[in-house]
């Protein structure tokens, strides 16, 4: 009989009086699921709906606060005016004591208020390619590699490409690929 009992709580079927019997449980877990399921969804529409509302508050509590630094750097970035650009792609140059074994490959992007500088520079493509090629030849791999060294470049290189055109002046130049091997 012991046995009959243990056939019964494991599910099957009971020897003797040939019934199946029911696993009990596993109606909780179904009738739990969809409620923690309603419940997440209503809970994830209710954040989404009033995020406004929910980010003012956390701004008031100080939750999220960005750093000083990045609140500067924002407002620096609020008061930039930009004007017209133009990009100069894959140039390819061999820095100065590399032996040809080293290259780096840039593209710039220039800034220009003035949109007929930037036609003019196209028209120069070549002369500006090959004044920009010149000076990063002359410089080695240590200090194309160093990054605090990115700005200083940019800067002469934005002062020789103006050199170049005669209408107007570059606002601003940008690194928008540097790769160096």
């Amino acid at each position: 009989m012991a046995d009959a009992d243990a056939a019964k709580g494991a599910g099957g079927t009971d020897p003797v009086a040939g019934e199946t019997t029911k696993k009990k449980g596993g109606g909780f877990l179904m009738i739990l699921l969809p409620v923690l399921l309603v419940s997440a969804g209503g809970g994830a529409y209710l954040a989404y709906a009033n995020y406004p509302a929910i980010a003012e508050v956390a701004h008031n509590l100080g939750l999220g606060e960005k750093g000083a630094e990045e609140e500067e750097a924002a407002a620096e970035d609020a008061g930039i005016q930009y004007g017209e650009f133009m990009e100069l792609t894959d140039i390819i140059v061999n820095p100065a004591n590399s032996e040809g074994r080293r290259l780096l490959m840039v593209s710039l992007g220039i800034e220009s208020i003035d949109p007929a500088l930037l036609e003019s520079i196209t028209a120069r493509e070549m002369v500006v390619r090959d004044t920009i090629i010149k000076i990063l030849g002359r410089r080695t791999v240590e200090e194309l590699a160093a990054i605090e060294q990115r700005n200083i470049i940019k800067d002469e290189l934005l002062h020789a490409v103006n050199g170049v055109v005669t209408e107007g002046e570059i606002s601003r130049m940008y690194f928008t690929q540097y790769v160096l091997q």
